[in-house]
Parts: C-alpha cells; sequence; structure tokens
C-alpha cells in the first residue's frame, strides 16, 4: 500500500538513521510531500534529514509548521522539545512543553521529557513535583520510583533518594530487581562493607529469594572475602539444588575454585550441576574449560557444541571448540566452526569485533570483511575504525588508512590510534617529521598516550634526537619514579646511543623491582651480548625464564645462544620442553626438527617424522628447507 504514508515515513527514517542511505530518504520525502505537502511524518522526516546535515534551523523551523498544523500531535511535539533541549534552547523547550501540557495535562512522556529538562536546569522544586506525580499516577511503576530516586541523587539529597528505593522494595517486596538497585546504589555511596551488610537484611527478610544470596556472594568476591562467598554459594545450592538459582551458585563457586587452581573441587561442583541441567549451556562451558586444563579434548568438544547450539551468541565458545579441534588436528572442523561463529552472530557487533580481532593475524582479507560488517552496524565507531585503518595499512594501503586516520583523529581526539594509524602513511612518503609531529600532538591530548610515547621515542631516537626523547620519559618518571615500563623505554634510548652502562643500571633495577618483566630480561641479555658477556647473557635469560614461566620469548633467545656457543643438547632441551608447553607454535617445532636432524640421533629422527608432519603444507620457505 504505498498511499500509507506514515509506513513511507518509518521506511525514510531507517534509511536516514541506521542504513546511511540519505538518497532514499531524500526519496521518501519528495513521494510523500508531493502526495501531502503537510503531511506531518514527511515532514518530520524531511526535518531529521536537515538536522543530520547540521542545518538546526530550518529543522526546528519545519518541527514548528507541522506543530502548528498539529497542534495534538505528540510525536512532534517531543520531537520540536527534545530538538530545543539538545541545541541550548532550554526556555523554549519548557514553554512548549507546558503548553501542551495543559492539553494533555496527564501525558507521561510529555510530563517525563518538562521534568528531565527542568532539572538539567536545576529548576529542583518543579522537576520534584512532577516526579511525585509521575509516582502517584502509577504507585506500581518501579520506572516511577527510579526516576524519582535519581532526580534526588542528582539534586545531591543522597537519604531521599535511598528512601524512596527503600519505598520501591517496600511496594513489591519479591521483586529482585528492586532489592539489588538499592544494594548497588548504597555501594556507590558508602562502600562494599555497607552493600553486604544491605544484602544481609535483605535475604534476612526475604530468605526465599535465592538470587538475593547469589549476589552477595558475588559480592563478597569482589570484596576479597572468598572463603565466606564459598559459604553463601554451599547454603543457595544446599537450599534450592534443582532450581536455576541452585545452578547459577554452582557456576559461581565451580568460578572460585578454578581461580585457585582447585581444578578436582571445581570439577566436582561442574559435574553436579550437569547431572542437574545437562545442556545448561553455562554449565557446559565450565564443564569444557576443565576438561581442556585435563586435556580431555573429546568431552571438551561434546560440552562446546552443547554451548554453541544453545547459546550461539558466545563468541568464546566457539573460539573455544575451534582450538580444541585444532588439538585434535581436526583443520576441516575448526574451519567450519569459525565459519558457524561468523553465521551466528552476523548481526551482533560484539561477536563481530573479536572475531575481527581473531582474524587479524590469520586471514587479513576475512578480518576485512567482518569488521565492514561491524562497521556497518556501528557507525563511525573507534574500535570498528581503528580494526579497518589496521588492515589497509597492513594491506598497503596508506592513502584510504590515511583518510580514517584523520577520521579518528577528529573524532576521537583524546584516544590513540588516530596518531598512530597516520605514522604509515608518512613513513612511505618518507617524511618522518610531520609523523612525529602528528604523535607528539596525540602524546599530548590522548589519554592512553604509552604506545604513541614509545613509536615517538623510536622514531625521534632514529633521528638522534636523544636530548628530546630522554628530557621527556625523565619528566614522565618524576611523576611515576617505579614505572618499569618507562625504565625500559629510556633504556632503549641509551641503548640506541650505545650507552650501555646507563641502559645495564636502569634494566637491573627493573628486574630487582619487577621480577616478572620480560623485555628487561632480554634487553640485559642483548647488552651483555653487544659487550660480548655470553656467560652473563644465558644467566640472565635463565634466570629470566626461570621467573617469566609464561615467557616463549626468553626461551627462545636462550636457546640461540647456546646454539651459537655449539651447546646444541641445552638447546634441544629448551625446544623439547617449549614442544610440550606449545604443541602448535611452528617456530618452536621447526628450530626443534632442525637441531635434532644435525645433531641428534636415529631415535630423534624416527621420532620428529610426526612432527615434520605440522609443518607439511604451510608454505613457509624456512619450513621448507627443514622438512627437506
Amino acid at each position: 500500500d504505498p498511499n500509507h504514508l506514515a509506513n513511507q515515513a518509518q521506511i525514510g527514517m531507517i534509511y536516514l538513521m541506521f542504513a546511511d542511505a540519505e538518497d532514499k530518504a531524500k526519496e521518501k520525502i519528495e513521494f510523500i510531500l508531493s502526495k501531502e505537502p503537510h503531511n506531518p511524518d514527511g515532514l518530520l522526516l524531511k526535518s531529521a534529514l536537515m538536522l543530520k546535515n547540521n542545518n538546526t534551523k530550518e529543522a526546528i523551523d519545519i518541527a514548528k509548521k507541522v506543530i502548528a498544523n498539529n497542534s495534538g500531535d505528540i510525536d512532534s511535539i517531543m520531537y520540536l522539545a527534545t530538538l530545543y533541549y539538545r541545541n541550548g534552547k532550554r526556555p523554549e523547550a519548557i514553554e512548549l512543553l507546558d503548553k501542551s501540557l495543559k492539553s494533555h495535562p496527564g501525558n507521561k512522556a510529555l510530563n517525563k521529557l518538562l521534568a528531565h529538562v527542568l532539572m538539567n536546569e536545576k529548576h529542583y522544586k518543579r522537576a520534584e513535583v512532577i516526579y511525585r506525580k509521575l509516582l502517584d499516577a502509577d504507585p506500581d511503576s518501579q520506572d516511577a520510583y527510579n526516576a524519582l530516586a535519581a532526580f534526588y541523587d542528582t539534586s545531591g539529597d543522597v537519604i531521599k533518594s535511598e528512601e524512596v528505593l527503600r519505598q520501591s522494595i517496600n511496594n513489591d517486596p519479591v521483586d529482585i530487581e528492586r532489592h539489588l538497585i538499592l544494594v548497588n546504589y548504597i555501594r556507590s555511596k558508602k562502600g562494599d562493607e555497607a552493600a553486604i551488610n544491605e544484602l544481609k537484611v535483605s535475604i534476612k527478610n526475604n530468605g526465599g529469594l535465592g538470587e538475593l544470596r547469589v549476589a552477595l556472594g558475588e559480592l563478597l568476591v569482589v570484596s576479597g572475602d572468598k572463603q565466606s562467598a564459598i559459604k553463601v554459594y554451599k547454603k543457595v545450592i544446599h537450599d534450592f539444588s534443582d532450581e536455576a538459582v541452585g545452578i547459577e551458585a554452582r557456576i559461581s563457586l565451580a568460578s572460585i575454585y578454578i581461580s585457585e587452581k582447585d581444578v578436582e573441587r571445581a570439577s566436582n561442583i561442574v559435574e553436579d550441576a550437569v547431572s542437574v541441567s545437562p545442556n545448561d549451556p553455562k554449565v557446559n562451558y565450565l564443564r569444557a574449560r576443565i576438561a581442556l586444563f585435563n586435556k580431555n579434548v573429546e568431552q571438551a568438544i561434546i560440552s562446546l557444541r552443547i554451548v554453541t547450539k544453545e547459546m550461539p551468541e558466545n563468541i568464546d565458545a566457539f573460539f573455544l571448540l575451534a582450538s580444541a579441534y585444532q588439538m585434535e588436528g581436526n583443520k576441516e572442523q575448526v574451519k567450519t566452526t569459525l565459519n558457524s561463529a561468523y553465521e551466528n552472530n552476523r548481526d551482533k557487533p560484539d561477536a563481530l569485533l573479536k572475531l575481527a580481532k581473531f582474524y587479524l593475524s590469520r586471514d587479513i582479507d576475512h578480518a576485512e570483511k567482518i569488521i565492514d560488517d561491524y562497521n556497518n552496524l556501528k557507525k563511525h565507531d573507534y574500535d570498528g575504525l581503528s580494526i579497518k585503518v589496521a588492515i589497509l595499512n597492513k594491506k598497503k594501503q596508506y592513502s584510504e588508512a590515511y583518510k580514517i586516520a584523520q577520521e579518528l583523529m577528529s573524532s576521537f581526539s583524546d584516544k590513540p590510534n588516530g596518531y598512530l594509524h597516520v605514522v604509515p602513511y608518512y613513513s612511505q612518503q618518507g617524511d618522518k617529521k610531520k609523523a612525529i609531529i602528528a604523535l607528539e600532538k596525540g602524546y599530548e591530548k590522548a589519554k592512553d598516550n604509552r604506545k604513541l610515547l614509545t613509536i615517538l621515542t623510536t622514531l625521534q631516537a632514529s633521528e638522534k634526537k636523544f636530548d628530546v626523547v630522554e628530557k621527556r620519559i625523565k619528566e614522565e618518571l618524576k611523576a611515576s619514579p617505579n614505572d618499569a615500563d618507562l625504565k625500559i623505554l629510556l633504556a632503549k634510548s641509551y641503548m640506541t646511543r650505545n650507552a650501555l652502562p646507563l641502559a645495564e643500571a636502569l634494566l637491573n633495577e627493573v628486574v630487582s623491582a619487577e621480577p616478572s618483566s620480560e623485555q628487561a630480561y632480554f634487553f640485559l641479555a642483548r647488552i651483555y651480548q653487544k659487550q660480548e658477556n655470553i656467560s652473563s647473557a644465558k644467566a640472565v635469560l635463565e634466570k629470566g625464564w626461570s621467573n617469566v614461566k609464561s615467557s616463549i620469548k626468553i626461551p627462545l633467545g636462550l636457546a640461540v645462544l647456546y646454539d651459537a656457543e655449539k651447546e646444541y643438547s641445552k638447546s634441544i632441551e629448551i625446544y623439547r620442553r617449549l614442544s610440550e608447553l606449545y604443541p602448535d607454535n611452528l617456530i618452536v617445532i621447526n628450530n626443534m626438527i632442525s637441531l635434532l636432524s644435525d645433531y641428534g640421533d636415529k631415535n630423534d629422527l624416527e621420532a620428529v617424522k610426526e612432527f615434520v608432519k605440522k609443518l607439511d603444507g604451510e608454505g613457509s620457505p624456512v619450513f621448507k628447507d627443514t622438512i627437506g
């Protein structure tokens, strides 16, 4: 029915606001107004178009004409009042709403908007009267209580705000959300202990509400009292064993045990939960994590298939399932699982963002396709534009990347990525000066500026501007004298200008204060290598590996040193250990095979034949050489 003009306007608004298709929105405006020149829906659509193009005056003029011809149209009144309010015309907004309420005194939407405007204009007495009237008109409405409480909080009356939230609970004592809103409010104003005490009182008065006890457990965990939380969860499991809240308590209890590395207890709790609710996706997700920890890949796959079926929006479950198939060596299922993750979440921005990040280092074209989907759902989004510009720079499409980087700098001047991503364009142009200017501007403006500082330091050090670099970092160190990252950055500058004793002293400070600093050990070893002090280089890397057990960079560096010193058995032993810890790391596998081929015995050659299969088909010339 093309003559249903209200629907035509609705489609036009979708084109304008969500599909970023102004031309199609204009076509709808022209069609509607050709049929009815004073049609309110068509005119409001035209006003919205003017507003989107920053023509606020004309947008307001059109909305005023609509109201003049349709004085009772609430949507038009709300639209114009909001236009006034957002463009600083607060008195006009109040006057329009006051006038409209004379004709529609009980209209909830008009009253809410007027109260909001009055509150922001600090006309507290009038705003309070309206919020009170809204509550009196609908005394069972949780939203009305929350709005009045929020008003009192904004006006600085915390006591009255808390009173209203308590009245809301008294109105409906079995509504869990009302209790939790009060608890969260008390926590924000008085801290964890007061919130915990409030929850305990609520539980005493409402013992049958198991959700309150689970909330108490969560709050106890956050406050650092895990033992009390464990007691709370066990009591919930006992009292509500077969109910949903009992399952929730088991999940929370198992999560505590996992965080404390008590996998056996966690596993017992999860298996108990499975016996009560075998297809619960949250339970199966935990079960899968425990199974993978125990290297029970088959059980992990069974559980994760349940999760991805029951909760397809859990993108992490797809990643975990793909990882499990990878452990099995089932590449086809890895691909199928990741494709399924994408197909099930094409309309979910958060999932698409995680997928795009996942593919960024694996399949850049697919990553670009996914981030384009994300950017179509979320226009002008910092994360989406940041990944898109990173992809374009990675593909050496520097001019296109530069345009997006400029948009990021303009729209998100307090964030780092715009400044960071103009650097490749300027580098390609051979214009270090402009790159440095952009980074210096970002360093001054962006709140998260550490990466900017690192790249700026590297660039200026390459220009031999050591005095500028070191002065800046020393200024930062005055404010943060124990900052290990800043000390490492300063040490790198010293190393670049060959002031090795200064760098060595700083790095030794870092490893003494921060024994888990991977970079410090690595740079110290490099200094000792430059000084041809190989025994000290090996000693510092051995110490680093014992202190940073999760590091792969330190043992790889140590293995290379042993190799260079012809201590092949020690180098091979490191690669054997790394291959157990990182069975899918092809660099580790390649280097181990290479050493065993040259310096191992016949048994070693037989053993590495299985490892060679992992390198086959990867395409790297280095891997092909090792296979040969």
